[in-house]
């Protein structure tokens, strides 16, 4: 909440967004949605008032994925999809691979595999593209094998769930 403070002093907008989201987003992690939300809406209009195109897909993240959280996922990939518009203007390729992953989870969660899967894929293509780091090929290996486990191909669930906690290992992120 510090650095809320101190955008808030420096008049900084972009700032106060981006403090204001990280600050919904701890609470969320911590199960207080109701205030995690509140901070992020107030983000979001802070966002829209300046014209902020990377805060406006930061906040319609952080919203996917607390509706996510609260198995609200059509509410959800409404919301990862809107963030994927703006980051397809903003030609942030990284964070379009993400969002095509997260929208594929939320299908697949939804029991909604045919989705889950065209999702998925573009978000390999993507992937493969730009040859993303080993921190987003973990990402990538957990979500699809949580698609897989979804669609009860459990083996290969389990070899990109294995590969996934490998390359998490080897970053030192367990």
């Amino acid at each position: 909440e510090q650095a809320l403070h101190l955008a808030e002093q420096i008049h900084s907008p972009k700032n106060e967004a981006g403090a204001l989201y990280a600050i919904g987003s701890s609470y969320r992690r911590m199960g207080e949605i109701p205030k995690g939300l509140d901070f992020i809406y107030k983000g979001l209009q802070i966002s829209t008032d300046n014209r902020d195109s990377q805060g406006l897909a930061s906040g319609y993240t952080n919203m996917g994925l607390i509706h996510f959280d609260l198995d609200e996922y059509i509410t959800a990939i409404n919301n990862f999809q809107v963030a994927l518009k703006v980051r397809e203007q903003l030609h942030d390729s990284d964070q379009q691979v993400y969002l095509l992953m997260r929208i594929a989870y939320a299908y697949s969660k939804n029991k909604q595999s045919d989705s889950a899967s065209a999702y998925m894929q573009e978000a390999i293509d993507e992937w493969n593209k730009l040859k993303l780091t080993d921190y987003f090929n973990g990402l990538y290996f957990e979500l699809i094998g949580e698609i897989e486990f979804a669609s009860n191909n459990r083996g290969l669930a389990f070899d990109y769930l294995n590969k996934s906690i490998q390359i998490n290992q080897k970053n030192n992120f367990l």
